[in-house]
């Protein structure tokens, strides 16, 4: 504690024992005055000066002690903030933001596993948990353009979209977490990132789940180890008891994800790329016309912007054979081929429903997206795209571009 802190604290500790010593005081002499005057004989009836004096010095001194004693409680408070992980247990991230600056927010996000990996996710609970590496994002490596923009207002770390890149295998993914289920962020970090570590899309639904098993049990292990430590090392330094989360990890998360295995440069001259999709994050293929405009060749696994809903198909973090099968019907996928030049793009579902409304005509502003060369660009283009009413909901955005 530094020394001004450690004297401030000290002077209001002293005056408020001056207080509470002089409310007794007063409250003593006052009743020693009563106590008299009413044992008086003759008696002489209570004095009304002299009691309400008497009732004003006591009033004084209590007034005196909840004044040093709030002081007291606030530089209390003021410093477990200081001392605390940056989340709390509900997974609001407003103290975060107060020490995110604008390059943390609109800039490059941080490297999603980096050499620290292993002792964060084994460090001590006293470890913020937004330095975790499920918070973080990987960084691009042959080329490839990544933008998150969350919602206006808040911070990075608040936003639940996440992608991964595997360049070496030719593997991506972008994962969009279901707002409202249970610490989505995390869990579409591991899905993303575990998908392109697999060296081909899902052709086999035991593989599938498989898979998703491992997931979960990633979640689940994650969950126990290290938020829950962390949301109780908080708790203990705000003077709370442990809490209870073990309903909301029954529930669990939900998140949607579109994945592409990418091949190299085939004897005839095309690019051949496997998609897997669930839900409405969106694969993309683009081809640079004439005009110098890019056109959209390929749309998947929606077509047109009303086919986007409030309730798309989801992965669950739920371990459960009737959810596993479901999900495996509900997969989409595709086969295309594209030429050396061509854009693939993965996106989430409020980017992509705004591509498909673009694609009735050439677009200059979906071909400036594009061409985006940082966050600044990509965050001015679809924010005047959401003033003008073009793009209806403010939510998080990602895009991937993987030029070919």
């Amino acid at each position: 504690m530094p020394a001004l802190l450690r004297a401030k604290h000290t002077t209001g500790k002293g005056w408020a024992i001056v207080g509470v010593l002089f409310s007794i005081a007063s409250a003593l002499l006052a009743g020693a005055d009563l106590l008299t005057q009413a044992m008086q004989v003759p008696a002489t009836g209570l004095a009304p000066g002299r009691l309400l004096f008497a009732l004003a010095v006591c009033l004084l001194g209590i007034a005196l002690s909840c004044v040093w004693s709030g002081r007291l409680l606030a530089g209390s408070h003021a410093r477990v903030r200081d001392a605390a992980p940056l989340l709390n247990e509900h997974t609001s991230f407003a103290a975060a933001a107060d020490r995110v600056s604008a390059h943390d927010r609109y800039g490059q996000p941080a490297t999603l596993y980096s050499t620290e990996e292993v002792s964060i996710q084994h460090g001590s609970p006293g470890v913020p948990i937004a330095s975790d590496p499920l918070f973080g994002f990987a960084q691009p490596t042959v080329g490839e353009r990544c933008f998150v923009l969350p919602r206006e207002g808040e911070p990075l770390v608040e936003c639940q979209d996440r992608y991964a890149l595997n360049a070496a295998r030719g593997c991506y993914a972008v994962a969009d977490g279901v707002s409202g289920s249970f610490l989505p962020g995390p869990w579409a970090s591991i899905t993303a990132q575990r998908f392109v570590e697999r060296v081909e899309a899902f052709s086999e639904k035991e593989a599938f789940q498989h898979w998703l098993h491992e997931c979960c049990a990633e979640w689940q292990a994650w969950m126990q180890q290290r938020w829950v430590p962390a949301m109780n090392s908080l708790r203990q330094l705000q003077g709370e008891q442990p809490g209870d989360w073990n309903e909301e990890i029954v529930k669990g998360a939900q998140t949607t994800l579109a994945g592409c295995v990418i091949a190299p440069l085939n004897a005839a001259g095309l690019i051949d790329i496997q998609v897997w999709a669930i839900g409405d994050t969106q694969f993309f293929l683009f081809h640079r016309g004439i005009d110098g405009l890019w056109m959209m060749q390929t749309a998947f696994p929606l077509t047109h912007p009303a086919q986007f809903g409030y309730k798309p198909d989801t992965l669950f973090t739920i371990v459960h054979p009737n959810l596993f099968e479901q999900t495996w019907m509900a997969r989409k996928t595709l086969r295309c081929s594209a030429l050396p030049g061509d854009y693939v793009v993965l996106a989430t579902d409020t980017v992509g429903k705004w591509m498909l409304s673009q694609t009735r005509y050439p677009s200059d502003k979906l071909t400036a997206l594009l061409h985006s060369a940082s966050v600044e660009e990509f965050s001015t283009i679809l924010h005047e795209e959401l003033r003008a009413k073009h793009i209806e909901e403010d939510d998080d955005m990602t895009m991937l571009v993987i030029p070919l």
